[in-house]
C-alpha cells in the first residue's frame, strides 16, 4: 500500500469513528431531552403545561445544568432532524407529542380524539411487546401502566406510514380492534406524529396475537 493510500485509509478510518461518536452523543443528548419534556420536567421546576408544551428558553436552562450546551438553532434542528418527529415546537414553545408519564399532560389537551364516523386513520392499531408480556396482557388486558396512555401504530413495522408508536425490539404484536373498543365507551386518541393513544384499559375481547 502506497503511502498517499494508507494516509487515505486513516483519514476514512478517523471520520467513520468521529461519526460514530457523534451520533451517540446525539442519542445520549436526546434521550435526557425526552426524559426532561416527558417525564422529570414538572419534578425538576420546569412549568408543563396540560398540553406538554414547556418554554424553551427554560428548557435550554435545564439542560445546561447537566452540562448540555444547546442554542435555540441547535434544539430546532434536533428536532427537524429526528426520523420520529417526536417533538413539536411551536413560537417559544417545545414538547414531546406523546410518551409522558407527567399527570399534569392530558390527553384531550395533547393529542386529538378520534371519533367513529368521524377522523380515523385506521379501525384496528398495533402495539409491540415481549412474549412475557402478552401471557399477562391476554388474560389481563393492556394498561398504561406508568404512562398516561398506551401507545400504540397506526401500521405494523415497516409500514412507511408508521414513524413512531412501536419500540423496534419488540418480541410479538398485538393487534387492536379499535373501532370495537371504541363502540364500548373506550376513548382513543392520535398525536401528531402519529401514535394512537388511549388511557385504557383495554380489554382482552379486543386484543389478538398478529401472525
Amino acid at each position: 500500500m502506497f503511502y498517499s493510500d494508507l494516509h487515505l485509509f486513516e483519514g476514512l478510518w478517523v471520520s467513520v469513528i468521529l461519526a460514530v461518536a457523534l451520533d451517540r452523543h446525539r442519542k445520549w443528548v436526546g434521550g435526557r431531552i425526552s426524559k426532561i419534556l416527558r417525564h422529570s420536567g414538572k419534578s425538576r421546576g420546569l412549568h408543563v403545561r396540560c398540553d406538554g408544551y414547556v418554554v424553551i428558553a427554560d428548557l435550554l436552562a435545564l439542560l445546561l445544568e447537566d452540562d448540555i450546551f444547546m442554542s435555540y438553532d441547535d434544539l430546532a434542528e434536533f428536532v427537524r432532524s429526528d426520523s420520529k418527529k417526536r417533538y413539536g415546537l411551536r413560537d417559544e414553545l417545545i414538547r414531546a407529542h406523546q410518551g409522558h408519564s407527567m399527570r399534569c399532560v392530558k390527553l384531550e389537551h395533547s393529542a386529538t380524539r378520534l371519533v367513529l364516523g368521524g377522523y380515523m386513520p385506521c379501525t384496528a392499531v398495533y402495539h409491540g411487546t415481549t412474549w412475557a408480556a402478552w401471557k399477562k396482557i391476554k388474560k389481563k388486558g393492556l394498561s398504561r401502566r406508568s404512562r398516561t396512555a398506551i401507545h400504540c401504530a397506526i401500521g405494523l413495522p415497516g409500514d412507511a406510514k408508521v414513524k413512531s408508536g412501536m419500540r423496534c425490539d419488540s418480541e410479538c404484536i398485538i393487534q387492536v380492534n379499535m373501532a370495537d373498543a371504541m363502540r364500548a365507551g373506550l376513548v382513543f386518541y392520535v398525536s401528531d406524529n402519529g401514535v394512537v393513544l388511549c388511557q385504557g384499559p383495554i380489554r382482552p375481547r379486543f386484543l389478538q396475537l398478529t401472525e
